[in-house]
């Protein structure tokens, strides 16, 4: 199933995202009058979830991820 348009202008940003968050001059130290701070960069970790889940989201025939294993117990 395609993405819907917000679905892909969101896989775009969170790609683009992702792309300047491995840019190596995007974290900054600043040290002023013996204080330091440090920008920290975006969680690499969640935006890679979300870029999978949307990928995940375009390729089945539905739109939904799948949540369960490849086995199910039922019980009677």
């Amino acid at each position: 199933m395609a993405l819907s348009t917000e679905d892909a202008a969101r896989l775009a940003r969170l790609r683009a995202d992702r792309a300047s968050a491995l840019d190596p001059n995007r974290a900054i130290k600043i040290a002023q009058a013996g204080r330091s701070i440090e920008k920290a960069v975006p969680d690499l970790k969640r935006i890679d979830a979300e870029i999978a889940a949307l990928e995940a989201a375009s390729l089945t025939p539905s739109g939904r991820v799948r949540k369960r294993g490849a086995i199910t117990f039922r019980f009677r």
